[in-house]
């Protein structure tokens, strides 16, 4: 090996970084415009929005503060989390839903540009197929 030989390899490696330096910088500016201005709330996300509201104000978890006891979410475990997020930070619980999903997105989708071979051989059905 000489020393052009490793010029190459350096020049490659280099081109490597700055590609996946460019990807990487793109994926988070299309994550923070998806989180600002693209983020759609569904209605159903609301109610363990109204849950996780209860304790934050020391009323319990109830959906109407005052009201009677009843089980009215189905994930506990999200709504304990919004509440505590919520509470620690002090922001609003739709953001606080908002930015954990476009976090967790962002995440997966570092994970997939770290392993991309995982993805070889799924096969993509499209919507409607069965």
């Amino acid at each position: 090996m000489d020393a052009r030989d490793i010029d190459t390899k350096v020049g490659k490696d280099a081109g490597r970084g700055i590609g996946v330096f460019v990807a990487a910088g793109a994926m988070a500016l299309f994550f923070v415009y998806r989180a600002r201005y693209a983020a759609v709330l569904n209605e159903d996300a609301f109610v363990p929005f109204r849950y996780a509201r209860s304790p934050l104000a020391g009323d319990g978890l109830v959906f109407n503060p005052g009201g009677e006891r009843v089980e009215g979410i189905t994930n506990l475990l999200w709504t304990l989390a919004l509440a505590g997020a919520s509470g620690a930070s002090g922001m609003p619980l739709p953001e606080v839903s908002v930015l954990n999903a476009t976090s967790r997105d962002f995440r997966f989708s570092g994970h997939i540009v770290r392993n991309p071979g995982r993805l070889r051989g799924l096969r993509v059905v499209p919507r409607g197929a069965s």
